[in-house]
């Protein structure tokens, strides 16, 4: 069984170490923070001069999944209140037929910002993790209830786990044109720490005539500046994993190079409405130190089971051998070789946002926001509306994000600008049913940080002179 126990380890070990540039989609239309313009770069030129630190700048963590929560699968026994339940069959049934969980991590290490005129530069270093962690319905319809499920054949097919850890140095430059429109750029460079890009995933199970088949084909590349795995293979041999000191592991993340543009937009309609667009992250990483592929040993290789046939008096040693025996061709399907590659390249995930504000009186706003977001064969798209007050030195939102997942995601967001700082504030979640309760999120998101304001700043909406530039 040690394929399986050090794949998971493996596994395991990747997902605590991993989290790409995420802030929440409620500070779109947050202009008085410097961190909108990590969304839409066109934001820059509402922002004044400003500096941002490490630790204080901004911290943005998010998670969500397709729809199921931690009460999907554990919750009260219906007979005994006081016990908790494994609902296997509820988790089941609650389900998409394509399901993920999402992690997402960013922090702005250093920022500095300069308006000038009708112009606006920014230099940052961010920050970014990401992980998607796949999973399909037919996978667990099989493991729950064999091939008597209506899952047949295919069981999974689809990317099990992408992931990667980066840090960006970049400068943006955002212009308006007029007093309608303003366009803007970010551009940067990605040095990457870590990456797992899965390219195959493919699981098939047939029972026929009281035999059944399963069959694997896995196809996955990694690359890290922590250190060098080694194995030839995961059945067979031990898995060695030998760690960089940290002055190697610096040297060979500049060594994975690649580059990330941002594009964004803005349009006054008339004194009252807005709309407004942008994409961000389009961008890639070339992979070179300890690169590394991870393949099915035995790939498109058919193992049968014929279920176990035994006299009575037999039958527990019979038993012990048929599991025994399962066990060793399990590990042989799944067996994973690893092999050395040169380099490979992955792409980060790219985010598309369009924007709409309406000015209904003085001060007050109503924003709508569609969010997709994309990366290896998946696309998940948002929408938004919100709600937002921006008076002197205050600024808040309230509104709610729909999606496949859930109709209830409450976002809120507020920020203070004042005495040369800013500070701001602001968080989310999603659940399948109405509940605040913990255990009933489906997802999550908190952001906070404080920056340094030079000298004054633009106000909010340039139409509503009773708005003070502070």
């Amino acid at each position: 069984m040690r394929s399986i126990k050090s794949l998971s380890i493996l596994l395991t070990l990747c997902l605590s170490s991993v989290i790409t540039k995420a802030q929440s989609d409620i500070m779109y239309f947050m202009n008085e923070t410097p961190q909108s313009s990590f969304i839409n770069p066109a934001f820059g030129t509402k922002l004044g001069n400003y500096i941002s630190l490490p630790a204080l700048s901004g911290i943005d963590f998010t998670f969500n999944t397709s729809g199921f929560s931690y009460h999907n699968i554990i919750h009260k026994h219906p007979v005994y209140t006081d016990s908790l339940q494994v609902d296997a069959e509820g988790f089941f049934n609650k389900l998409k037929s394509s399901n993920y969980l999402n992690t997402q991590f960013n922090t702005n290490l250093f920022g500095i910002g300069f308006t000038f005129g009708r112009n606006h530069i920014s230099f940052d270093l961010n920050l970014s993790m990401n992980t998607r962690l796949g999973l399909e319905k037919s996978l667990i319809g099989f493991i729950l209830y064999g091939t008597e499920n209506e899952n047949k054949g295919l069981i999974y097919d689809e990317p099990l786990l992408n992931a990667d850890i980066y840090f960006s140095p970049s400068i943006s430059f955002a212009h308006d044109f007029g007093d309608k429109l303003t366009v803007g750029t970010r551009v940067g460079m990605l040095f990457g720490w870590l990456d797992i890009t899965s390219k195959k995933t493919e699981v098939s199970a047939i029972s026929e005539n009281g035999t059944l088949q399963i069959q694997s084909n896995i196809d996955v590349l990694t690359s890290n500046a922590i250190g060098k795995l080694s194995s030839t293979s995961f059945l067979n041999d031990a898995i060695d994993f030998t760690t960089n000191g940290v002055s190697q592991m610096f040297s060979d993340s500049f060594k994975n190079r690649g580059g990330v543009i941002d594009l964004g937009a803005t349009y006054k309609i008339n004194d009252n409405m807005q709309v407004s667009a942008a994409v961000t992250d389009l961008g890639f990483i070339r992979w070179r130190t300890n690169s590394t592929a991870i393949r099915s040993s035995h790939p498109n290789h058919s193992v049968e089971f014929n279920g176990i046939s035994s006299t009575l008096d037999s039958l527990s040693n019979d038993l012990e051998a048929y599991v025994e025996q399962l066990g060793d061709t399990l590990n042989y399907i799944f067996d994973m070789k690893t092999e050395d590659i040169d380099s490979y390249v992955s792409m980060i995930p790219t985010k598309l946002y369009l924007g709409y504000t309406w000015q209904f009186i003085p001060s007050m706003y109503l924003h709508a926001l569609y969010k997709g977001i994309g990366g290896n064969g998946y696309w998940d798209s948002y929408f938004s509306l919100y709600y937002s007050l921006h008076w002197k030195a205050l600024a808040l939102s309230v509104g709610n994000t729909f999606s496949k997942g859930t109709a209830l995601n409450p976002s809120f967001a507020f920020s203070v600008t004042g005495g040369g700082f800013n500070l701001y504030l602001g968080g989310s979640f999603a659940a399948n049913k109405v509940s605040f309760n913990v255990g009933d999120f489906t997802g999550a998101n908190v952001f906070l940080g404080i920056n340094i304001m030079i000298g004054s700043r633009r106000p909010y909406w340039t139409s509503n002179p009773e708005i003070p530039v502070l």
